[in-house]
């Protein structure tokens, strides 16, 4: 039997849909270690492939395409804190593979948020690969700069967060960045 190309479009959305709904509900448990994390949701980005386990009360930061903020191959969220404090995580999609580069690409980052700079980021054995990391400290912030490097592309995540919320979050941040998937391996 041969279908049609609308049907065959139909047929492949649903197969998408069901797939993602499934690994949502399968993946959605309830966090043990720290109260301040309540329940986790999975963030599956197939566009992006990534994947990654959040707390519930994270919120998505949606960026209209018409924005001049808008970039297509950034995600972002809002970390909830103490006493109204602004928290993010974003995530960036890169083209780059090489380990050079992206310490290069990670130190310019950590320049760009105007704080002191280590020599070089140190490197470590992510789950998903090869990763560095800068830990970085302003007078009202702390940021946590992640490079994990794939096969097809690289992310930059970067977690930006008061000083007062950074003893509180660390715990959740470090698990969050060890549950970090790429989905093209």
């Amino acid at each position: 039997m041969k279908l049609s190309r609308n049907a065959k479009r139909w047929h492949s959305t649903f197969i998408i849909v069901a797939l993602s709904l499934t690994l949502c509900a399968c993946s959605t448990t309830k966090a043990t270690e720290t109260a301040s994390v309540g329940a986790e949701v999975a963030y599956i980005d197939l566009r992006q492939e990534l994947s990654l386990v959040i707390p519930v009360s994270w919120q998505r930061k949606h960026i209209p395409v018409s924005s001049p903020k808008y970039h297509p191959d950034v995600v972002q969220w809002l970390i909830p804190g103490s006493n109204g404090g602004e928290n993010s995580l974003s995530i960036k999609t890169l083209p780059e593979t090489d380990l050079s580069i992206l310490q290069q690409t990670l130190l310019n980052q950590g320049r760009e948020t105007g704080d002191e700079i280590p020599d070089t980021p140190f490197k470590f054995e992510h789950p998903a690969g090869t990763a560095l990391r800068l830990n970085l400290s302003t007078d009202a912030n702390q940021s946590i700069l992640l490079a994990i490097m794939g096969r097809q592309h690289s992310y930059l995540l970067n977690f930006k967060l008061t000083k007062e919320d950074y003893t509180q979050l660390l715990p959740s941040i470090e698990k969050i960045i060890l549950k970090f998937v790429i989905l093209s391996h």
